[in-house]
């Protein structure tokens, strides 16, 4: 549930470190070991607000659906990963998280662009106009949370000569998904 203080951290953590615990469990991705940390995370921070599903969470992950030789704006599409909330231990709930998106990688493995993206909105399509017309929810949402790991640019940006630090980019909550992690390694 929205309610109304907001809250909004911000925090940088090394990609090799990443890399490194990927290849210690055998061979897991940046981004499974940042939805698995946030797996172990969020059910903490949700008991917390006494809003914790009984449910395991779902969230929409972004995935890249820029063809070779694309480098014209934004390319991007969704597809729902199981964060098994439910399991305790963190290398049970990792090793489901990688099948979870393994399965939704293979899911997406035949599609074109386009496809994809049509596919993307006709998931999150439905929930956020819902919200933004404030009409009441027929269906469930199909994930509980937006969770968001850009990988670092190449370069680092400058403004006016100087090299720029960190940066945190923001998400839009809305009723029907309140809750938004963007990771920025």
């Amino acid at each position: 549930t929205i309610r109304g203080p907001r809250r909004c951290a911000g925090g940088t953590w090394a990609v090799p470190r990443g890399r490194a615990l990927g290849k210690a469990v055998g061979g897991a991705t940046v981004k499974d070991i940042v939805l698995a940390m946030s797996a172990g995370a969020l059910p903490r921070y949700l008991l917390e607000m006494e809003d914790l599903p009984d449910m395991p969470l779902v969230a929409m992950v972004p995935v890249s659906i820029r063809t070779e030789g694309n480098n014209a704006g934004n390319a991007v599409g969704s597809m729902l990963c199981n964060l098994s909330t439910h399991l305790a231990d963190p290398r049970e709930r990792l090793a489901s998280i990688q099948d979870s998106m393994t399965k939704g990688k293979a899911a997406l493995a035949g599609l074109s662009p386009l496809q994809i993206t049509l596919l993307s909105a006709g998931v999150m399509g439905p929930p956020a106009l819902g919200a933004l017309i404030k009409a009441p929810a027929i269906t469930r949402p199909a994930s509980n949370l937006g969770l968001s790991h850009a990988p670092r640019a190449r370069t680092h940006p400058t403004l006016h000569g100087a090299t720029l630090g960190p940066h945190h980019p923001p998400s839009i909550p809305h009723r029907r998904q309140p809750l938004h992690t963007t990771l920025p390694p």
